[in-house]
């Protein structure tokens, strides 16, 4: 018995073909570099398919405690007002009708129709201009909106 490690089959197989497993290997990695048709059918290969639990758990630990950086957070900024949704801490938008009941009616009225707080009503009538209704000299807000918001 030969002394020195055993030979496996791969070292047989390159010694017949006159090949060293590393020149193969490098060759064999230089076919498989990364090229866009080949980027793509990947990409569209995993759309849908759901991460294993084990990576969607690690990636979950990683993330956990960071806060995104400037340029992540106005890029996901500009993706929202793209799409026009809000975070959900913000609240519900206000529409054209619950804009008209501030105009016409008592607060305490329009928050028992629209289902908001009262404050949410002083609130909203003092960004759109209007006298807030709490007394009767009518508080007039420092700061105001010309008209509601409106998509474009």
């Amino acid at each position: 018995m030969p002394i020195g490690p055993r030979p496996t089959n791969q070292h047989f197989r390159f010694a017949n073909a006159g090949q060293q497993p590393e020149i193969h290997q490098r060759e064999h990695s230089l076919h498989r570099m990364p090229q866009p048709e080949r980027r793509a059918k990947i990409a569209a290969a995993k759309l849908g398919v759901p991460r294993p639990s084990h990576v969607a758990a690690m990636l979950r630990t990683l993330q956990t405690g960071k806060q995104p950086t400037e340029a992540t957070r106005a890029k996901m900024s500009q993706a929202h007002k793209q799409r026009w949704t809000r975070p959900p801490k913000a609240g519900r938008t206000w529409e054209l009708w619950e804009d008209e009941l501030l105009r016409t009616m008592r607060a305490k009225e329009v928050a028992e129709r629209t289902g908001r707080t009262l404050s949410a009503v002083f609130s909203r009538r003092s960004l759109l201009g209007l006298e807030d209704g709490r007394t009767r000299s009518g508080r007039r807000p420092r700061f105001a909106i010309s008209a509601p918001f409106e998509r474009e």
